[in-house]
């Protein structure tokens, strides 16, 4: 609420969630801010052999589902880049409200400190060689689910992975790497 009062920028919440339920209210109470949008950061990494690839479709379109039927914001979903059936999911989340998916999430990345034997948090930070999966993806998903938005998020760096995006076919890209690196400024060198 504070943010959209002092800029004249669209502004676009985001909440990360794992299943429906509380993360409805969470939607209603962010989308009576006054933002513009909403960004659903859906990050589940499934742990079980007896997973079922088909539910876990159905859990992120019933959360997606649940959340755009309670808010009248746009909804972007935020996806993995782990899905077999990516092209199929995003048309069935567009079938539920979503007016668009950001691909990709950047999943936390673990390591091993060799000295204590122990788990330990891995680099934060993408880097360029992720952006292929991002571009492949940017037009194979345009190409095949035309009526949605997408932005591009993991490896835009610059303007070149800018441009590479927007030819593929995203409507807009995220970069965060490069501004937690560089600071605003590479906003508007890409933009230059």
């Amino acid at each position: 609420r504070d943010v959209k009062g002092r800029v004249n920028v669209p502004v676009i919440a985001s909440i990360n969630c794992y299943k429906a339920g509380d993360w409805t209210n969470y939607a209603k109470q962010i989308a009576e801010t006054g933002v513009d949008a909403l960004e659903v950061n859906i990050m589940r990494l499934e742990g079980k052999v007896s997973a079922d690839a088909t539910q876990l479709v159905n859990d992120y379109v019933s959360i997606v589902k649940g959340i755009t039927s309670a808010v009248k914001i746009p909804v972007q979903v935020k996806l993995a880049k782990t899905f077999s059936c990516l092209p199929a999911l995003v048309d069935k989340l567009r079938l539920v409200g979503a007016a668009g998916v950001t691909l990709f999430n950047r999943s936390y990345q673990i390591d091993i400190d060799l000295d204590r034997e122990q788990l330990i948090g891995g680099e934060v930070f993408s880097h360029e060689g992720d952006f292929t999966e991002t571009l492949r993806f940017t037009g194979l998903v345009r190409g095949l689910v035309p009526e949605i938005g997408l932005a591009a998020s993991t490896g835009v760096y610059t303007w070149r992975e800018l441009t590479k995006v927007l030819l593929a076919g995203a409507d807009v890209a995220q970069m965060c790497t490069a501004i937690y690196k560089q600071g605003a400024p590479a906003i508007e060198e890409a933009l230059k």
